[in-house]
């Protein structure tokens, strides 16, 4: 739901139009007019903004760092880009409990068409943005501005320029969330992660520690799992909670493995329970919780245990055991690509 905000004071909703409305082309009428076609024609998330500026006459930013859409038009409809991050001041609408975020770049003005065009835009864009999939394309070459904003080489003037033109704010603390193939996404701290699938979470840093972030992220990624029977394990893993075994990914390389963990993997093959049993019993305080998170009766997982020890040729019963089973699933997940 848009969440309209005017000096961040919630204006009203829109069941309820303003009274007064300025008369002419930009009139209520037209507003109306303008969004309702827009979503009749499943339009995008840059027709969304060109209306909003057109009507409104002021710049318009839609930024929603989910699908990664960083969007800047002009009243006169077209693309620009700034290197300047939204005022607090400026008249905005939040989309989806803030998953995006609709700009007027000005302060309130007091008319009544600002905000029903903040309205209207923020509905539409609501509704295009639940039909669109998390990882989608966009209409904004946002790519080269996240490789710039993570880059270690990247001069610092020019990495707060790119993070200003993604929409976020580089006075604060942000992290650098990696997914699968390459992706990744800058967020601020304490953001809820947006992403479906794996994941791996950076710690959040000052602006100029953004690649350290970014390599930290990555090495998360590689300690996530798709949470399937074939393949269990968390699939958001933060950098943070790693401890040792981020000097272990570094010392395990794509492609490698460790005899301990090639003989789970064959182990894994000729008895499908195996691999979520010993990631429940690995990760639980006691076997116990760890039948209760297999729906298992705790009987049932002394047996698979007991035969788990004769395909692994250790035992599960003691601290080096453990230790020997965390190793070799660890390194199962970063022997694979990511």
């Amino acid at each position: 739901m848009a969440q309209p905000i005017v000096r961040g004071e919630t204006v009203r909703s829109l069941a309820e139009p303003p009274a007064s409305m300025e008369p002419g082309p930009g009139g209520a009428e037209r507003v109306v007019a303008r969004f309702d076609d827009l979503l009749r024609r499943r339009a995008d998330l840059e027709a969304v903004a060109r209306a909003a500026a057109e009507l409104s006459g002021l710049p318009a930013r839609l930024v929603d760092r989910t699908r990664r859409v960083v969007i800047r038009v002009e009243p006169d409809g077209e693309r620009r880009d700034s290197p300047d991050r939204p005022e607090p001041d400026w008249l905005a609408v939040r989309v989806l409990d803030g998953a995006a975020t609709l700009w007027l770049e000005s302060p309130a003005r007091g008319r009544d068409l600002d905000t029903l065009v903040l309205e209207r835009a923020g509905a539409a864009a609501a509704v295009l943005i639940r039909h669109r999939p998390v990882t989608g394309p966009t209409h904004t070459p946002t790519a080269p501005l996240l490789e710039t904003a993570i880059a270690a080489g990247t001069p610092l003037e020019a990495r707060l320029a790119a993070l200003r033109a993604l929409g976020l704010n580089p006075e604060g603390r942000l992290r650098v969330l990696a997914q699968p193939h390459g992706k990744v996404l800058v967020q601020p701290e304490g953001d809820p992660v947006p992403v479906r699938g794996r994941a791996g979470v950076g710690p959040a840093v000052p602006a100029h520690r953004l690649p350290e972030s970014a390599a930290r992220a990555l090495t998360a990624l590689r300690l996530t799992a798709e949470g399937t029977t074939a393949d269990p394990g968390p699939r958001v893993v933060r950098a943070e909670d790693l401890g040792g075994l981020e000097m272990l990914a570094a010392a395990v390389a794509p492609g490698t493995t460790t005899p301990d963990a090639a003989v789970l993997t064959a182990a894994a093959e000729e008895a499908p329970w195996l691999l979520p049993t010993l990631v429940a019993v690995a990760n639980a305080p006691n076997q116990r919780a760890a039948a209760q998170e297999l729906f298992v009766h705790h009987s049932t997982l002394r047996v698979r245990l007991q035969r788990a020890e004769v395909l692994l040729g250790w035992s599960l019963r003691d601290a080096a055991g453990m230790l020997r089973l965390r190793l070799a699933l660890a390194v199962r997940l970063l022997g694979r690509q990511v």
